[in-house]
């Protein structure tokens, strides 16, 4: 995992720190995650996109939902922070640890074949905010491919029983129907 050094971006992953208080089964998502996973370079993200297997409730902040996504509006020190949550039952993930948060030190970073399946899906709406990291995606696979070895990493996939593990080495394949 890559570590971050831009101050907003630390201040994301303290407002998802945060958030994990209320449901400690959140998932990372977006372009932060991407930076965490070494895909894009490091940017000033613009905002904090989660993933949960369930819908819930952060006490102080108001929920507005567009379509599949539920707006997180703070009224606090975060008040200035745009927030996604994405209910996902069947979200994959990696866990990592993070030197940026405290109790637990780890976090869950939502695998980048789902976040690409996103960014694809707004690119098809018309959305081409997402086509330069769609580009970064496709050099991380080919060179990822260039040098594909047996021991790629594992995620962590969410559903009944809790996690489990799940090969992602070529591109988070798995043999089960992918939820989105």
């Amino acid at each position: 995992m890559k570590s971050l050094t831009l101050e907003s971006n630390i201040r994301l992953l303290r407002l998802f720190e945060h958030i994990r208080k209320s449901n400690p089964r959140v998932i990372l998502g977006g372009s932060l995650a991407l930076m965490l996973h070494g895909i894009i370079p490091e940017r000033e993200s613009g905002d904090l996109d989660i993933t949960s297997p369930f819908y819930f409730k952060i006490p102080y902040v108001r929920v507005r939902k567009y379509n599949q996504v539920f707006g997180l509006y703070f009224s606090d020190e975060w008040a200035d922070v745009k927030c996604d949550l994405f209910v996902n039952p069947a979200a994959e993930y990696m866990e990592f640890p993070c030197e940026h948060l405290t109790s637990p030190n780890f976090i869950k970073i939502q695998s980048y074949k789902e976040i690409m399946e996103a960014k694809l899906e707004y690119l098809h709406k018309g959305k081409y905010k997402h086509l330069p990291d769609l580009q970064k995606y496709i050099e991380f696979m080919a060179q990822k491919h260039a040098s594909f070895s047996d021991n790629g990493p594992t995620a962590m996939k969410e559903g009944a029983g809790g996690p489990r593990n799940i090969d992602t080495t070529l591109c988070g394949t798995s043999s089960e129907p992918e939820a989105f």
